[in-house]
C-alpha cells in the first residue's frame, strides 16, 4: 500500500493545499480499498481506468497504486466539485504520492460521459462510479459505463447500501452481459422489530429464553444477513440487448 494511504487512514486527516488539515469523510475505507486494489492485480489488462467522484482521493490513490507501472495506464477522474467542495484535496493527494499519469476533468458526469461515448476516442478497462447517489444519476453514469467499458472490463460501484444505488444494481445484474465477480459486505443493521423481539427475548427467564432458541422469533432476532458496501460486475460480452429487452427487477 502507498505511504500516503496508510498515513491518511492512520490520522483520519488529510491537508488542503495551504497545509490546513481536514477531518477525513466522504471516502472508500480500507477494506474497500484493498478489494479495489486485488481486482486490478487480478486484471492485469487494466491500464485505462475512470473514476466518478474523486473527494479527497483515496480511491484515487489505490487505483493508481495498483496500476502503477503498467504500460500506458492512466487514471481519468471526474469531479466537478473538485477545486470547491474538496479543495483540490484529492488531486493533491495523488501529486504528493508521486503519481502523474491522471487527469481531470472538471464537469458533471452526465455531460461528460456523452461527450465521451460521442467521441469513440478512449474505451476504460475498469470504471468506479461514486458519484451523485439518487436512481437517475447513478442509471445514467452506469448506462455510459456499459457503452465505455471495454469487453472484460470491470465496473465498480461505490455505497451500494444507498437504496437508489442499490436499485440500480439490481437492475444491472439482470443484463445478460454483466457477471458478479465480487463485493465488499457488512452485517445488515437490525431493523426495529429485530431490535424489539431481541429486547422482549432478552427480558424473559432463561429457561423461557432457551425455549426460543430454535423458534422463528430467535430466528428474526438474530437474522444478520449483509448488505454491499461496494460491488464489482464484470462485462463478459457485449451489450447486445435488443431495443425491447427488459427483465424485473427489485
Amino acid at each position: 500500500m502507498n505511504w500516503l494511504i496508510k498515513e491518511i487512514y492512520s490520522t483520519g486527516k488529510v491537508h488542503d493545499s495551504g497545509g490546513l488539515d481536514v477531518d477525513l469523510a466522504d471516502c472508500i475505507d480500507p477494506r474497500e480499498g484493498e478489494f479495489l486494489i486485488k481486482v486490478i492485480h487480478e486484471n492485469p489488462h487494466i491500464k485505462r481506468t475512470l473514476e466518478i467522484g474523486c473527494a479527497y482521493g483515496l480511491s484515487a490513490l489505490h487505483i493508481c497504486n495498483a496500476v502503477d507501472g503498467r504500460e500506458g495506464a492512466i487514471h481519468t477522474i471526474i469531479d466537478p466539485f473538485q477545486h470547491t467542495q474538496w479543495r483540490g484535496i484529492g488531486i493533491g493527494n495523488l501529486a504528493k504520492a508521486g503519481f502523474h499519469s491522471w487527469e481531470l476533468i472538471e464537469k458533471r458526469s452526465e455531460h461528460v460521459l456523452p461527450e465521451l461515448d460521442a467521441s469513440n476516442a478512449t474505451k476504460y478497462d475498469l470504471i468506479l462510479i461514486d458519484g451523485w447517489h439518487t436512481f437517475d444519476h447513478t442509471i445514467v453514469d452506469t448506462f455510459y459505463a456499459t457503452r465505455l467499458l471495454n469487453e472484460g472490463g470491470i465496473l465498480v460501484v461505490d455505497d451500494v447500501n444507498f437504496p437508489a444505488v442499490r436499485s440500480v444494481i439490481n437492475h444491472l445484474l439482470t443484463y445478460p452481459c454483466y457477471r458478479l465477480i465480487g463485493s465488499v459486505n457488512r452485517p445488515r443493521p437490525l431493523s426495529r422489530r429485530q431490535h424489539l423481539l431481541r429486547t422482549l427475548v432478552s427480558l424473559l427467564p432463561k429457561e423461557k429464553r432457551e425455549l426460543f432458541l430454535s423458534s422463528y422469533v430467535c430466528q428474526l432476532v438474530d437474522s444478520r444477513e449483509t448488505q454491499s458496501l461496494m460491488v464489482a460486475l464484470k462485462k463478459v460480452t457485449s451489450d447486445e440487448r435488443g431495443w425491447d429487452w427488459h427483465e424485473p427487477f427489485a
